[in-house]
């Protein structure tokens, strides 16, 4: 018999944009654990087009990358009427004021129980979500 957690999650995915393999990955497996379905990328414009295709129930997104950035990520959202509210949760190692247009904002390095809290929080909100 198998356990709820190990079925494919309904409801629209959890959009991980993380450019760090190692982090992009610890957080994939922790998401996954908790029974939500994840999708990566590694970069901002890859993210924005998957964003627009899959049309996730949340975004969790690292600040600093290569080529797009973070910031430049969520002002390009901002300009796309079906992504603009996309709740999301911007996770960074800038100590800089936190970016408009942020659900929440989770300093590096990111307590995981306290990732998960905050990523189930807002994602009872979101309409289509688990």
């Amino acid at each position: 018999m198998k356990s709820p957690r190990a079925e494919r999650p309904a409801g629209r995915p959890v959009l991980l944009v993380e450019d760090d393999a190692d982090a992009r990955e610890a957080m994939k497996a922790l998401f996954a654990g908790a029974g939500l379905r994840v999708i990566a990328s590694d970069e901002g414009q890859k993210a924005l087009e998957l964003a627009g295709a899959t049309h996730p129930a949340l975004v969790v997104l690292d600040l600093s990358m290569h080529g797009m950035s973070g910031w430049e990520f969520l002002e390009r959202r901002g300009e796309q009427p079906a992504l603009a509210g996309i709740p999301v949760v911007v996770v960074t190692g800038s100590r800089g004021m936190p970016p408009g247009g942020a659900a929440a904002v989770l300093r590096k390095p990111v307590d995981p129980e306290r990732l998960l809290a905050t990523v189930r929080g807002l994602l009872r909100h979101a309409p289509g979500a688990r």
